[in-house]
């Protein structure tokens, strides 16, 4: 492996390739030996297969890994909280000044400065590699050549998805939902920033779970259906819709017992969470199971 020659390929291409092995399941060890070898930065097609150094699962409870080991993250509070921001904001370019206001609010511009200096500084540390979050001309991002997020990977790939259909749209679907474990930042409290890419990312994943959806629908393939809205009912127990196209996939495989207990667990969700009743169209598709 050491004598391989593979100057005649450009950088840009060689990635392509090695991203395109990992995909496809080829000598995956000898690939990322390759990659590491070569120090051949990721391309844009590049997934969670690629050895990242670092990797951020942030749907659901935060975790950290580098070089695939957790990375001791307990006690490291603001550290993490501005590792949170700053992929909340897309992972590049979030002003300084807006960061520091948002982890200390209620400090003085100056001392906040100094802070977000500081706290930068042994994020660094905790991380071991310098550049890996950078500051510079007052904006501080992630370096997306050496750090994957399960955040922005989903992302990617629901935005992919829009221009697909049939059973393209179907399996590309299942990929990016199967990324979409929980919603982001879950378990990590309720701060106010973390909720704008929240629900940017849940809108995302319904709206995966709707085309995808009907794609099945459309073949008749109810119990891939099924599985489907029952993956999305998990996700968020107050998606309405979901619940409904649960009960027609039951409805037309027979089963109209399953279809009633959907409902009833979905009167119960809405009513306990929310206070209301499901929707008309909800409640007129339960009346006519009953018939």
């Amino acid at each position: 492996m050491g004598r391989l020659n593979l100057g005649f390929l450009s950088r840009q291409l060689r990635a392509h390739l090695f991203a395109e092995a990992l995909r496809a399941g080829i000598a995956p060890e000898m690939v990322r030996a390759l990659i590491r070898q070569f120090d051949i930065d990721p391309d844009a097609t590049a997934d969670d297969a690629w050895p990242w150094r670092f990797r951020v699962i942030t749907l659901g409870e935060l975790a950290v890994q580098k070089d695939d080991d957790p990375l001791l993250t307990k006690g490291k509070g603001k550290l993490l909280e501005m590792l949170k921001l700053v992929i909340a904001a897309g992972g590049s370019q979030l002003a300084a000044s807006a960061a520091a206001a948002t982890l200390w609010p209620d400090v003085d511009g100056d001392v906040a400065a100094k802070n977000l200096d500081t706290t930068l500084f042994r994020l660094r540390k905790l991380l071991g590699v310098d550049d890996v979050l950078r500051l510079q001309d007052g904006k501080l991002s992630l370096d997306s050549r050496h750090v994957w997020v399960d955040a922005w990977a989903f992302e990617r790939q629901a935005r992919a998805c829009r221009e697909l259909d049939g059973d393209a749209l179907i399996a590309a679907a299942r990929s990016a939902l199967r990324l979409y474990r929980a919603h982001f930042l879950e378990h990590e409290g309720e701060q106010p920033w973390v909720l704008p890419f929240r629900e940017r990312l849940k809108a995302a994943a319904l709206d995966l779970v709707k085309s995808a959806g009907q794609a099945l629908e459309d073949k008749r393939a109810w119990p891939e259906a099924t599985q489907l809205y029952q993956h999305a009912i998990a996700i968020d127990s107050l998606a309405e819709p979901a619940y409904r196209r649960l009960m027609l996939c039951y409805r037309e495989q027979g089963e109209h017992a399953e279809a009633l207990k959907v409902y009833r667990r979905c009167r119960s969700t809405l009513s306990v969470v929310l206070g209301i009743q499901p929707s008309p169209e909800t409640q007129a598709l339960y009346a006519s199971l009953r018939q």
